[in-house]
C-alpha cells in the first residue's frame, strides 16, 4: 500500500480521537477503495536524474570555473563521494583522515559511516582554506559553512549546458571503474 494512504489514515485517526474533531470525522474513510484510484503513485514521481559519462569533462571544467574553490570542491565532492548535501557540507577538518584516506560522514540511516578518500577528492580537499571547524566554511553563512549551494550548481549546469540535473542527482551519478 502506497505511503501517502497510510498518512492518510494516520490524520484520520489523530482526527477521530481528538473530541473537537470527532463528529466531524469518518475513521474508516481511509479505507475506501476509491481512495486508492484516486491518489497519485509516489512511484511516478521518483526522481531519476543523474550525470551521464559524456557529460563528465563539461561538468568538472565548468566547477572549476566557479572562481571558489570551496564551492567547487563541494559541488566535486557530492559527485565523487555518493554524500547527500547536508552529510558532506557539515564534515570537519576532524572527519578527515589523510593518513588513511578516509572520511567520516554523519549519516541519516547509521550514525555515521567511513568512506574510502580517492588520491584527487583528498588532494582537493587539503588544498582548501582553514577557516573554521568546517570543510566547507562560508565566511558570513549561518552555521559558517556552506547551505545553499544551488545557484552555483546552477552556474555549472549552464556552462555545461546540461539542462536538468539535481543536486541530489549528482549522488545517483555512478560510473564504472575500469
Amino acid at each position: 500500500m502506497e505511503t501517502h494512504v497510510w498518512q492518510f489514515r494516520g490524520f484520520l485517526r489523530c482526527c477521530s480521537a481528538k473530541p473537537e474533531y470527532r463528529a466531524m470525522t469518518d475513521r474508516d474513510a481511509g479505507r475506501a477503495a476509491a481512495i486508492l484510484d484516486e491518489l497519485p503513485s509516489t512511484s511516478e514521481n521518483k526522481r531519476t536524474d543523474c550525470l551521464e559519462a559524456a557529460q563528465l569533462p563539461g561538468w568538472f571544467a565548468g566547477a572549476d570555473k566557479l572562481g571558489n574553490r570551496t564551492i567547487a570542491t563541494y559541488l566535486k565532492g557530492l559527485l565523487l563521494t555518493g554524500a547527500r548535501r547536508e552529510e558532506l557540507a557539515a564534515i570537519k577538518w576532524a572527519d578527515i583522515d589523510f593518513t588513511w584516506s578516509r572520511l567520516t560522514l554523519a549519516d541519516k540511516v547509521e550514525k555515521t559511516r567511513v568512506i574510502p578518500l580517492t588520491l584527487y577528492m583528498a588532494h582537493q580537499l587539503a588544498t582548501l582554506p582553514r577557516i573554521n571547524e568546517f570543510v566547507f566554511a562560508a565566511k558570513g553563512a549561518k552555521g559558517g559553512r556552506i547551505t545553499e549551494p544551488r545557484a552555483s550548481h546552477a552556474k555549472v549546469m549552464l556552462d555545461a549546458g546540461i539542462t536538468t540535473l539535481t543536486i541530489h542527482g549528482l549522488r545517483r551519478s555512478v560510473f564504472p571503474t575500469g
